[in-house]
C-alpha cells in the first residue's frame, strides 16, 4: 500500500514538472516559405518564436542565418541545411524546435522600370546644360538600350551624377545609383550621345579663291556642331566682305582659317596719316609703302618730312601711327 502511494506521487511529481517545463519554453516554429527584404536571412524572417522570455526571444529573432538570394530569387535549405545554419543555438536548453522538411527562402523585389531611370538621367543632363543649349537644338540619344532593374523592397531613390560633365563629341556617362530605405540596391553606367545642332555658315555656291565674299555667295545649313573643329561661323553677317584664300565648293563650311580681310590700302596710294598723343591729334598725307587690309601694320611714308612709320590702317582712306622710325 506504501509503494503504490508513493508511485502515485511520484507521477504526479513528473507530470507537474513536464507541465512547468513546457510551460516555460521557448517555442520556434520554422516556416515552409517565407519572404525575406534585407541582404541577410534571420531566425526572424523564418520562424514564429513564442514563449515568456521576451528578451531572449528577441535575441533569437536577431540570429543570422546567411545571405539572402537577390531580389526576386529564392533559396531552398533541407531541415539538414538549416539546422547547419542555426549552428550551436540548435543545442540551447529550454527552445522547443518545428522544423519541416525543407524551407523555401525568397527574397522580396521590385521592379524599376527602364523609362523611370532614363527620364531621371535625362532630366539631369537637362539640368546640367541649362540655358546654354536651345532644347530644339539638342538631341540626346541613350547609346544602348536598359533594361528594368530588379531591386529589393523599400523606398526606392534614383541618384544621377555625371562623372566626367557633358560632352558632346564623345558619350556623356551618367552614372546611376539606386537604392531602397537608404541602403544601394544596384550602381551602373547609362551613356547618352548628345548633339548640338546649330546653323552653319556655308558655300551657297563654287567661289573662287581670292574673291571677296557677298551675302547671297553663302547660306546657312543646320549641322551637329559637336563634331565640327574650330572656326565656323553662324552668322553670315560676320563672313562677308571678308576675302578667301582658296576656293570653295558648294556646300563647304566657311572658315576662319580660309579667309582674311580684303586690301582696302593699296600701295603707292595717298592717305590720311594720323598721330595721336593724349587728346591731341595731327593728321598729315601719307603714301602707302605696302599693301594692307584693315587692322593691319604697314608702312607708310610721310609725304611732307619723308619720315617712314609704321601705321595700323583704320580704313581705305586712314592710318594711325604706331611708331617713328628716322627716315
Amino acid at each position: 500500500m506504501v509503494k503504490k502511494f508513493i508511485l502515485i506521487l511520484l507521477t504526479c511529481f513528473l507530470y507537474i514538472n513536464a507541465n512547468s517545463v513546457f510551460a516555460s519554453a521557448i517555442v520556434i516554429t520554422v516556416a515552409e516559405q517565407a519572404t525575406v527584404q534585407g541582404p541577410v536571412i534571420t531566425l526572424g524572417d523564418l520562424a514564429q518564436i513564442t514563449g515568456d522570455d521576451k528578451e531572449h526571444i528577441q535575441s533569437l529573432r536577431q540570429v543570422k542565418l546567411g545571405s539572402a538570394p537577390a531580389p526576386g530569387n529564392s533559396l531552398f535549405l533541407t531541415s539538414q541545411l538549416f539546422v547547419m545554419r542555426l549552428g550551436g543555438v540548435v543545442n540551447e536548453q529550454g527552445i522547443v524546435w518545428n522544423i519541416p522538411a525543407s524551407v523555401t527562402v525568397t527574397t522580396g523585389s521590385q521592379v524599376v522600370a527602364a523609362k523611370t531611370i532614363t527620364d531621371a538621367a535625362s532630366a539631369v543632363v537637362r539640368q546640367t546644360i541649362g540655358s546654354k543649349i536651345n532644347e530644339a537644338d539638342m538631341t540626346m540619344t541613350l547609346l544602348t538600350p536598359l533594361q528594368d532593374v530588379v531591386v529589393p523592397l523599400g523606398h526606392i531613390a534614383i541618384v544621377v551624377d555625371l562623372p566626367y560633365g557633358i560632352r558632346y563629341n564623345t558619350p556623356t556617362i551618367a552614372r546611376i545609383n539606386i537604392s531602397t530605405d537608404g541602403r544601394s540596391a544596384n550602381q551602373f553606367n547609362i551613356n547618352f550621345v548628345i548633339k548640338h545642332y546649330q546653323s552653319v555658315v556655308v558655300a551657297a555656291k563654287p567661289i573662287d579663291g581670292r574673291q571677296i565674299l557677298q551675302s547671297d555667295d553663302l547660306r546657312y545649313e543646320r549641322m551637329d556642331i559637336s563634331r565640327l573643329g574650330p572656326g565656323y561661323f553662324t552668322d553670315i553677317n560676320k563672313v562677308a566682305g571678308l576675302m578667301l584664300r582658296r576656293p570653295l565648293t558648294a556646300g563647304t563650311i566657311v572658315n576662319g582659317n580660309s579667309l582674311e580681310k580684303p586690301v582696302v590700302v593699296k600701295s603707292g596710294s595717298t592717305i590720311n596719316l594720323i598721330a595721336r598723343i593724349g587728346d591731341i591729334e595731327v593728321r598729315t598725307a601719307g603714301k602707302a609703302l605696302q599693301n594692307g587690309a584693315e587692322g593691319a601694320v604697314i608702312r607708310v611714308q610721310n609725304i611732307n618730312s619723308k619720315k617712314i612709320v609704321s601705321a595700323r590702317v583704320l580704313d581705305d582712306t586712314a592710318v594711325q601711327v604706331l611708331t617713328l622710325n628716322g627716315g
